[in-house]
């Protein structure tokens, strides 16, 4: 992919074309990626998008959070309820 992406100067449109026509069986690809793969590689060093640490840390809902939550709303009517929505069992303790 990359070899085609070099051939091609790295130029994204004319380089689905090359790689269609050396690869016909293969999917053909968004013009877009070849340019994404290359820098991913420069960047990480790997071809494989980095996905650990990716986004933010889910909470587990549990009946007692939800409770908390809904304590904390019941106590405090002056802040939005969206700001409790996203608190772990630790923030929603006074």
């Amino acid at each position: 992919m990359l070899l085609v992406f070099g051939y091609c100067q790295r130029n994204g449109r004319k380089c689905v074309t090359e790689h269609t026509r050396r690869f016909p069986t293969r999917r053909v690809q968004n013009h877009q990626i070849f340019a994404a793969v290359e820098r991913r590689l420069c960047e990480t060093g790997h071809f494989a998008p980095v996905t650990a640490d990716c986004g933010s840390e889910r909470m587990i809902r549990t009946f007692v959070v939800e409770e908390e939550i809904l304590e904390r709303v019941a106590k405090d009517t002056k802040h939005q309820t969206l700001n409790f929505s996203s608190m772990s069992i630790k923030n929603c303790r006074p």
